[in-house]
């Protein structure tokens, strides 16, 4: 390899540094795009998926106290306008829980490394605020009857009956739901710390390779300095050498150079040119 590098023109052994300086420049630069995308990607799913599900699931919590005192103040109405209103003002409540949690569930659902999985919490949430809505809409239906009722005293025992469904039913399932959603935010938590994290190792990374592909290159570089300067000074010197030796009378002096490149050429012509002086 060494006598092949060394028969090279002086020409073909720079494009042969200045080529492989390059080629291993353009990886280098290739894998730092790579990492650079990679953290652009994740950079993109934190803000997405996390940033704006945490903005989604916010809403849903601010929306679920909405709910809950909306269910107090139907129990509490002096009439039966204030109730239609409370009644109209429900449904719209219910809609505005579910349109934050429709789109954060369009955005991907991941397992953190601790093993929480965002759709079994989602689920679970789901569950939990459906059955919620259940006893909800029997509190309502039953305070609604109240309104209607014939009597003062069917009206009340319906009323006493609302407040029970309200303590013992819609409001432990709301506290269950809301439970639900505040494990799902602790998912959500942590698989965006997990995203974070990795990118935070692939910026690290990206970091560490740029500097040792730099180290190898400038060292690359210097080796194949130091490596085309030796052919050359030494394969010149020996010429110098054996021109000094003629200089000083010995025509028998020669120079044992014998690469193929401009340096070679010039020693052969040389030793041609000692022969006929020896004539």
């Amino acid at each position: 390899m060494v006598v092949w590098f060394g028969n090279l023109k002086t020409m073909w052994k720079l494009m042969l540094g200045f080529a492989l300086t390059s080629i291993l420049a353009t990886v280098i630069g290739g894998v730092a795009s790579q990492g650079v995308m990679s953290i652009g990607e994740q950079l993109r799913v934190v803000y997405e998926d996390y940033t704006v599900a945490g903005t989604d699931l916010a809403l849903v919590a601010n929306n679920l106290n909405r709910t809950r005192t909306n269910d107090f103040q139907a129990l509490t109405a002096s009439t039966k306008e204030a109730f239609e209103t409370v009644v109209t003002r429900d449904g719209e409540i219910t809609e505005s829980v579910k349109k934050p949690l429709e789109a954060y569930s369009a955005t991907i659902l991941r397992v953190s490394k601790s093993g929480k999985d965002e759709t079994k919490d989602l689920q679970k949430f789901r569950e939990t605020y459906a059955e919620y809505v259940v006893a909800s809409d029997l509190l309502y239906e039953t305070l609604k009857a109240s309104w209607t009722a014939q009597t003062k005293s069917e009206s009340e025992a319906l009323r006493a009956k609302a407040h029970a469904i309200s303590a013992q039913n819609a409001g432990p399932k709301m506290e269950a739901t809301i439970s639900a959603l505040n494990g799902l935010l602790g998912t959500v938590k942590e698989v965006a710390k997990d995203m974070n994290d990795s990118g935070t190792a692939t910026v690290r990374n990206t970091l560490l390779f740029l500097v040792a592909g730099t180290i190898v290159v400038i060292a690359i570089g210097i080796f194949m300095g130091w490596l085309i300067a030796r052919f050359l000074s030494r394969n010149l010197n020996n010429v110098v050498l054996a021109a000094q030796a003629i200089g000083a009378g010995d025509l028998s002096a020669r120079s044992s150079v014998a690469t193929e490149d401009e340096v070679g050429a010039l020693a052969q012509s040389f030793n041609e040119m000692g022969e006929k002086l020896q004539a």
